[in-house]
């Protein structure tokens, strides 16, 4: 089990930002996308957001398991 970084519930499944940030819901994982690229006000939907940050690596989704 991780814990969320942005909310701080425990999620069994998420996604991992930059290899060490643990989000648990889409909407907190765009946000800080564009944060991390300061472009908060590009017009690109969330999926477009989703789709940019994966191609260039940088999150990825996964499941833990409760001894993790």
């Amino acid at each position: 089990m991780r814990t969320c970084d942005i909310t701080g519930e425990d999620m069994y499944e998420g996604f991992v930002f930059d290899d060490n940030i643990y989000i648990k819901h889409q909407k907190d994982l765009v946000k800080k996308i564009k944060k991390y690229f300061l472009e908060v006000s590009k017009e690109w939907t969330e999926e477009d957001w989703l789709e940019f940050s994966y191609n260039q690596e940088l999150h990825y989704w996964t499941e833990w398991y409760e001894d993790d």
